[in-house]
C-alpha cells in the first residue's frame, strides 16, 4: 500500500517546490487557477457492492472566479482492499474503480502571516467500479462492474501557499449509488439508484500538493 501512495506523495511535492521556484523571493497573490496531485487514504462501504478500504491517486484543477470562490475539476484511481469477509476464503479478490467530479468552493484566509488557507468545495460526480475474483476454480476470473453517480461530494482543508506553490491536508466524503451493475456473464444486476435504493459511501483523508498561476 505504501508503494501505491508514494508517487503521489513525490509528485505533490514537486508541483509544489516547482510552484515555489517560479517566482522567487515574492509573496503568493491570489491565484487565477491551480493543478494539484492528490492522495487519498480511505474507506468505502455498500452491503451490495462495495466493502473495501482504498488507495486513490489522482489530480485536480481549479479556477479562480474571485478572491474567494473557485470551480473545480477532479479525476481519481483508487485501488481498493477488500475487508475481512468480503472475499471468499482461497480465492484472490481485486477491485478498483475510476472516480470524475466537479466542484464547487470556497477559500478563506487562516494566517495572512503565513497566508495558510482553508476552503470548502461540494458537488456531484461519475464513479466507474470493477470487482474480479480469481478463485481458480469453476470461475476462474468472475467479474462485476459498476456505474455509480455520486449524488453528493464534500471536499475540505487546509493549504499552505509559498509564493506559487500550495501543499497541505484534506478530506474527502461522497454519497452516491449505481445506475448500472453487471456481473462476468452478462447479467443485469439490480441498479442501487432506482430497483433499490441502497446508497454507497466513500470518505477518506489525505495530502495534496501544486502549483498555482
Amino acid at each position: 500500500m505504501r508503494s501505491a501512495i508514494r508517487p503521489v506523495l513525490l509528485a505533490s511535492a514537486a508541483l509544489a517546490a516547482w510552484g515555489c521556484a517560479r517566482s522567487g523571493a515574492e509573496g503568493p497573490k491570489v491565484p487565477t487557477a491551480s493543478l494539484m496531485a492528490r492522495g487519498i487514504a480511505g474507506l468505502e462501504l455498500d452491503d451490495r457492492v462495495l466493502a473495501d478500504a482504498g488507495l486513490r491517486a489522482g489530480g485536480e484543477g481549479s479556477v479562480w472566479l474571485t478572491r474567494t470562490w473557485f470551480v473545480r475539476g477532479v479525476a481519481d484511481y483508487s485501488r481498493l482492499y477488500p475487508l475481512a469477509g468480503q472475499c471468499p476464503e482461497e480465492h484472490e479478490c481485486s477491485s478498483h474503480e475510476w472516480t470524475f467530479g466537479s466542484m464547487f468552493g470556497m477559500e478563506l484566509s487562516l494566517d495572512k502571516r503565513t497566508s495558510a488557507v482553508g476552503w470548502f468545495a461540494m458537488g456531484s460526480g461519475l464513479r466507474f467500479y470493477e470487482k474480479v475474483d480469481r478463485s481458480g476454480f469453476v470461475s476462474p476470473n468472475a467479474s462485476s462492474k459498476a456505474r455509480g453517480w455520486d449524488i453528493a461530494r464534500l471536499e475540505a482543508g487546509w493549504d499552505g501557499r509559498w509564493n506559487h506553490g500550495r501543499a497541505g491536508m484534506m478530506m474527502s466524503w461522497s454519497l452516491g449509488c449505481f445506475m448500472t451493475r453487471t456481473s462476468s456473464d452478462g447479467r443485469s444486476l439490480p441498479d442501487t439508484c432506482l430497483d433499490e435504493f441502497m446508497p454507497y459511501v466513500s470518505f477518506g483523508v489525505g495530502v495534496r500538493g501544486g502549483f498555482e498561476l
